[in-house]
């Protein structure tokens, strides 16, 4: 006995698959961006909060972190981070150092009401011996560590993980 099977439509259920295929690659790249757009968002909210865990000074490591898509072949990635040289030093801390007192002269009038367009309370000299003292204090103890990308990294993971268990 001989049985013949004849499936009608063949071409348009392995289209239709197909098309499954690369909705999926689609869902999975937006997934993977929005994953990046989400880490982008949270660390510079990180950075931002408010003292001591926040490093917001004159927000030029808050708005240096970017995304940057990597295109090659047969693949995406997105990179975020940020180009700020000293970004690694408030992610990590630092082991006790003398830090330059003028740099930090120059914190100190930042974070006073000179900053805020008050009348000092100090004067150059006071200001000048305010960020002595800092430099003392960093020179024995280092700077502790604000954590930012690290952070932001593992919920953006998380997220990420929870979305491809959808597809």
């Amino acid at each position: 006995m001989k049985v013949t099977i004849s499936i009608q439509g063949e071409n348009e259920v392995l289209k239709e698959l197909n098309n499954i295929t690369e909705k999926n690659i689609q869902k999975l790249n937006n997934d993977i961006k929005n994953a990046a757009i989400y880490c982008m968002g949270e660390a510079k909210r990180n950075v931002s909060r408010p003292y001591p865990q926040g490093a917001v000074d004159t927000g030029q490591l808050m708005n240096s972190i970017t995304i940057e898509e990597r295109i090659g072949e047969n693949q995406i990635s997105y990179l975020v981070g940020t180009n700020v040289n000293y970004a690694p030093y408030v992610e990590y801390g630092t082991r006790p150092h003398f830090p330059p007192v003028q740099a930090l002269m120059e914190w100190v009038t930042r974070h006073t009401r000179a900053a805020k367009g008050n009348e000092p309370l100090f004067g150059k000299s006071d200001t000048r011996k305010i960020a002595y003292a800092i430099a003392i204090a960093i020179s024995k103890r280092g700077t502790a560590p604000r954590p930012f990308l690290r952070p932001a990294f593992i919920l953006a993971k998380n997220k990420l993980l929870l979305d491809l268990e959808k597809i």
